[in-house]
C-alpha cells in the first residue's frame, strides 16, 4: 500500500508540474490501472491474503466468540482451516475482480481539485493565471 500511495502521488505531482487537467486524469487512470494489476499478482499467489497480516481475512467479529468456544471444545484445527479457506478464496477471486476494477477505473470522472499553491491566496490548478 506504500508503494501504491508513493506511486500516486509522483503520478499527481508529476502532472500537476507538467501537465494539464486531462493528462493529470489519464495518469492517474494508469497508476491505478498499474497498481490493480500488481496487487492481483501479490494478493492472488498462496498466501497473498493469508500471509499478510494487513489484508489476511479474519472471521468476522459476530462468529469470534462461536470459534472461541469451538477453539475450547477442540476444534482449534478446524477454526484454523476456516480462517485459511477464506483466504484461500480471496486468493483465487483476485485475478476474477481485477477487470472489474480496470473497468470502473476507465469509466470513472476525475475532477482536478484546486489547491493553493504556497504563498498565494489561489488554487494551483486554476486555469487563470492571476492566482
Amino acid at each position: 500500500m506504500k508503494k501504491f500511495n508513493l506511486l500516486l502521488a509522483t503520478v499527481v505531482l508529476i502532472a500537476s508540474a507538467t501537465a494539464g487537467a486531462q493528462d493529470m486524469a489519464a495518469g492517474l487512470k494508469e497508476a491505478l490501472t498499474v497498481a490493480t494489476g500488481k496487487a492481483v499478482q501479490t494478493l492472488s499467489k498462496s498466501n497473498g491474503y493469508f500471509g499478510d497480516a494487513a489484508v489476511k481475512i479474519l472471521l468476522p467479529e459476530k462468529m469470534q466468540k462461536a470459534a472461541e468456544v469451538l477453539k475450547k471444545a477442540g476444534y482449534q484445527k478446524e477454526v484454523d482451516d476456516f480462517v485459511l479457506s477464506m483466504n484461500r478464496a480471496a486468493e483465487q477471486a483476485a485475478p476474477k475482480a481485477r477487470p472489474i476494477f480496470e473497468d470502473a477505473v476507465k469509466k470513472m470522472t476525475v475532477i482536478p481539485i484546486p489547491l493553493p499553491r504556497p504563498g498565494r491566496s489561489g488554487p494551483a490548478l486554476h486555469p487563470n493565471p492571476r492566482y
